[in-house]
């Protein structure tokens, strides 16, 4: 089995200044600023379409150049520190959601325990109460009473009425 290469992809963005790059806005240093919003969308947009395996390669040509000399190694830098950053708060985000799922679910699985041991009790008070009541059985009427049940309630079954209902004898004839 051959062992596959990772395709290399590759972005170029091209602007006017750096300013352009990072968010105006943000206060911080600027190897830690933040992209700007409409870069960052768009850079997150590409690189979706590709496997996360596959090394990315981002290339932005500035049209004009600043004047305290080379900013590669400094927007190298940022790049890469606010998308790390951004990973670690999804990563966050990602923990607290599972965690949260856990304890949902020892809800719900609680619940559900309950409601079974529940239903499992309420089911044997019933069958103990059934058995004790002095109720007789369908089964046990005559056969003349089980055969009128199908038209009026046998007063067997009837929960005020004592069964008097005897077998049915055959008749010497």
């Amino acid at each position: 089995m051959r062992k596959r290469t990772a395709t290399s992809h590759h972005l170029e963005l091209r602007v006017h200044e750096l300013a352009q790059l990072f968010n105006s806005m943000d206060p911080t240093p600027f190897h830690s600023k933040a992209l700007d919003c409409e870069a960052e969308t768009f850079i997150e947009s590409w690189a979706r379409g590709f496997s996360p395996r596959n090394p990315l390669h981002l290339t932005i040509h500035l049209q004009h150049m600043p004047l305290e000399g080379d900013p590669t190694a400094l927007v190298t830098g940022a790049i890469h520190h606010h998308f790390a950053d951004k990973a670690d708060l999804v990563r966050r985000d990602l923990r607290d959601i599972f965690w949260q799922a856990r304890i949902s679910l020892l809800i719900g699985l609680t619940f559900v325990a309950v409601c079974l041991l529940l239903a499992e009790a309420i089911g044997q008070a019933g069958a103990s109460s059934a058995h004790t009541s002095g109720r007789p059985d369908r089964a046990r009427c005559a056969p003349d009473c089980r055969r009128a049940a199908r038209f009026w309630p046998c007063p067997a079954l009837s929960a005020n009425a004592a069964h008097t209902h005897t077998p049915a004898t055959k008749a010497s004839g």
